[in-house]
């Protein structure tokens, strides 16, 4: 449990650069993030609060289906890009680099070939071990030729990679419907996000079978198609796409690409040996890849809650910075009360999904309520707590609250109900 005063944060003032991306302004003009080279940015301590929580809720879904936690270096050696093929495939995309030695390595973008090798590193586990699922969440790199947008399509950009192999093929089938549904879990019931899985090619990556997971969003930086007879979507312009209806048409939707996911077969098994079985009878494992990218989804969802006429960030609640915040007045800033209330609100919001809740007491003084209440909502927090004129009247008696859960019309008052520890106003906060 934390709290955190809104006096003592990072906060650096930078003026929002001119771009359509709202995600980007917004990020910038409320301190989450600071470009620090073109197509590359810094995580303010609100931006690194948000893709904390974010992480943590991919990595329990992930955790619930058996996937085990990892973490690999981020240089690649060239040899066993060389052995898939991929040194040069990847094209001018892969960032390469050379040690003292003139040894070349790349700024992996993907970990298949280093995974792939690590699994074949070890001594053959029993049968009884798979699938064997393997995530990480480290930062990638890629050389974009237009970085743009900013976490949206950036040279650096975190990413939560998971890899499963399987002795055969349908069970590796099996991992990948099993995985997809953990994905389907993150978007959709977690965080309550639209998110569209659609067919779509291989690339680079390999393999017989591919999905993208799209948002919309109308900065034309990808596409998907609908059919505008069943609904069924497709990655635009994809030449081997067949049409799931006779003679239907299809929609063109503007969006953007926030996971990924393949089955890989043994390309990377068979190269770096990647076996089971005996000696005299090894077989490549089958190999699964899955991937989010954990900042351009947090961009992503900005974008696609947020409109030009109210230009604030929304973020669902699960990974909103603080799961409240607090705003005193002049008077009770010093009061015992204030106190009271953020524990009571640590006790309440503390939850199996939320062991460690958190709680921003705004105590910048020569600001007022209004504004600070507004400063709230403009990072996202929906859920404010002003102890007010109100509480200065009843204090004494039974002390009055305001919970403020979205715009400040729709506030409400909630009274204490003994002791200061708040059971009304903490279960509202809670469900809301």
């Amino acid at each position: 449990m934390s709290v955190v005063k809104a006096s003592r944060l990072l906060a650096v003032n930078c003026p929002p650069p001119k771009t359509k991306s709202l995600s980007l302004q917004l990020l910038v003009a409320n301190a989450f993030i600071q470009q620090s080279a073109t197509g590359m940015f810094s995580l303010l301590p609100l931006g690194q609060r948000v893709i904390t929580r974010l992480t943590s809720i991919i990595e329990r879904e992930l955790d619930a289906i058996g996937a085990q936690k990892v973490s690999m270096p981020f240089l690649g050696a060239k040899e066993i890009w060389e052995k898939t093929g991929r040194w040069d495939s990847m094209g001018s995309e892969l960032m390469k680099v050379k040690d003292r030695k003139e040894k070349e390595f790349c700024l992996q973008p993907t970990a298949e070939e280093m995974v792939t090798a690590l699994v074949g590193s070890h001594s053959k586990p029993s049968q009884a071990a798979y699938p064997l699922l393997i995530y990480q969440t480290t930062e990638k790199f890629r050389d974009e030729m237009n970085p743009r947008f900013g976490l949206l399509r950036g040279r650096s950009f975190l990413m939560n990679d998971m890899y499963s192999f399987d002795l055969r093929e349908e069970t590796a089938t099996q991992t990948y419907g099993g995985a997809t549904e953990a994905y389907e879990r993150i978007f959709r019931q977690r965080l309550g996000l639209e998110v569209y899985k659609v067919r779509a090619d291989s690339g680079v990556h390999g393999g017989s079978l591919s999905h993208e997971y799209h948002m919309k969003n109308e900065l034309e930086e990808d596409a998907m198609e609908v059919c505008t007879s069943c609904g069924t979507h497709y990655k635009a312009d994809e030449p081997n796409d067949e049409s799931c209806c006779e003679g239907a048409r299809r929609r063109r939707v503007s969006s953007i690409e926030v996971a990924h996911t393949f089955v890989l077969g043994t390309k990377y098994s068979e190269a770096l040996q990647a076996w089971h079985g005996s000696s005299n009878e090894k077989m490549p494992l089958y190999m699964c890849c899955f991937g989010i990218g954990v900042t351009r989804l947090l961009a992503a969802l900005i974008e696609a809650r947020t409109t030009i006429k109210e230009p604030m960030i929304h973020l669902p609640p699960a990974i909103q910075p603080f799961d409240a915040v607090v705003v005193p007045s002049r008077s009770l800033s010093d009061s015992p009360l204030v106190g009271s209330m953020v524990d009571s609100l640590l006790e309440r919001l503390a939850s199996r999904d939320n062991p460690l809740p958190s709680v921003l007491v705004d105590d910048r003084l020569d600001f007022s309520i209004g504004r600070r209440v507004k400063s709230a909502q403009n990072i996202g927090q929906s859920r404010v707590v002003v102890m007010g004129k109100e509480t200065e009247r009843t204090k004494d008696t039974t002390p009055l609250f305001e919970l403020w859960t979205a715009a400040p019309e729709k506030s409400e008052k909630l009274q204490n109900r003994g002791n200061f520890d708040l059971p009304s106003t903490v279960q509202q906060l809670s469900q809301s």
